[in-house]
């Protein structure tokens, strides 16, 4: 049974991985799969092809692999999985039945989720606008001073003991 092909994806960019000899994904020039992130190291994995898939290996990097949060050293990549090379940098594995040849393609598309909520949301409510305070009108800002004049100085909550003294 010929080896499932295997594309690498950084980002939306593919990487069909060949199948006769091991490849190395890092952030050097000389890997097969260049991942352009500080976090990622130089000579960070290794995928061999093995009768029984892809193997994934950690190549001693600073920040390892992690596969659905969990910390690795290997994984054996046998169907499309998610690998983390650093907290924010991931890339997908992708298996394909048929025999690959080196190129560079596109992402997969991911499925697009139903456009109905499963649940309906709350109904909006309207909060009620404050009431103005009695020397506050819509025309007229507040006093922010003593020295400012409102009308209604004895109810005006704003007003200090100074602004309720007559002129």
């Amino acid at each position: 049974m010929p080896l499932p092909a295997l594309t690498v994806y950084v980002g939306s960019v593919g990487h069909a991985i060949n199948p006769t000899r091991a490849s190395v994904i890092g952030r050097a020039a000389d890997c097969d799969v260049i991942v352009g992130d500080p976090h990622v190291s130089h000579h960070h994995a290794r995928l061999t092809p093995t009768a029984d898939g892809w193997l994934l290996e950690d190549l001693g990097s600073a920040n390892g692999l992690s596969v659905n949060g969990v910390r690795v050293t290997q994984i054996l990549i046998a169907n499309t999985t998610t690998v983390m090379l650093a907290e924010n940098v991931g890339i997908i594995c992708a298996v394909a039945p048929q025999a690959a040849t080196p190129q560079t393609t596109q992402a997969p598309q991911t499925p697009q989720a139903p456009q109905t909520p499963a649940v309906a949301p709350p109904p909006a409510t309207t909060r009620p606008r404050p009431r103005p305070l009695p020397c506050q009108s819509p025309s007229r800002p507040a006093p922010h001073s003593p020295r400012d004049r409102c009308r209604r100085r004895d109810r005006c909550r704003r007003a200090t003991p100074q602004s309720r003294r007559p002129h």
